[in-house]
């Protein structure tokens, strides 16, 4: 049984994450693939290894802590761990278009475009920030 629950979450986790990396491709205006590929643009790529990241610590605390403790059964486990990984893409959706209004003198999303590795990492950084924020909620 643990194998399959390992499976399983491993599978949902992999959806999640490519979920999450198609959404904030829509929101910010630039095409992923293309910038981090074709491009090497160090922005897009801390920007994603950010994203990833804080994907990864929400899916493992809701795994562990919200997933595991409050489900009764593996569906009601595998129920909770998309209903809180919605919710950090939710928080990071919302968050990269608050920095935008934030700092819309330094217009955000035309350094990231000009590959400044800096405003990635801070944007990578403060996605992290935040699943910090939610998996603690979450344990």
């Amino acid at each position: 049984m643990l194998i399959l629950e390992a499976f399983l979450y491993g599978v949902i986790s992999i959806f999640l994450l490519v979920l999450g990396f198609y959404l904030l491709d829509l929101v910010i205006p630039c095409d992923f693939q293309k910038e981090i590929f074709e491009e090497k643009n160090n922005a897009v790529g801390a920007l994603v290894g950010g994203l990833f990241t804080a994907m990864g610590l929400i899916i493992r605390s809701a795994v562990i802590g919200g997933g595991t403790h409050q489900a009764e059964s593996l569906q009601e486990g595998v129920f909770f761990t998309l209903v809180y990984s919605g919710v950090g893409l939710v928080l990071f959706l919302g968050s990269y278009m608050s920095l935008t209004l934030l700092l819309r003198r330094y217009d955000l999303n035309k350094h990231i475009d000009e590959h400044n590795a800096a405003a990635g990492a801070a944007v990578g950084g403060f996605f992290v920030a935040i699943a910090l924020v939610v998996s603690g909620v979450i344990q």
